[in-house]
């Protein structure tokens, strides 16, 4: 399973919402975390991408009604 900080969660979801007002930390942490194919490389990126470009990842996919 993926990990991400409390604070890099904190800071995507906090840029993520301005796209998607009504996510929450968990929700993003879910999309985050889910069981994506890259395995170890997934991990590293979550390590060392900004949380601007998460945030950005997510928006170009996720869209909560």
């Amino acid at each position: 399973m993926y990990q991400i900080s409390t604070d890099k969660l904190e800071e995507v979801t906090r840029i993520f919402n301005q796209w998607q007002p009504d996510a929450t930390e968990e929700i993003v942490k879910v999309e985050i975390c889910a069981d994506w194919h890259e395995g170890d490389e997934h991990q590293v990126w979550i390590n060392n991408a900004s949380a601007q470009e998460i945030a950005d990842w997510l928006a170009s996919f996720v869209e909560f009604s």
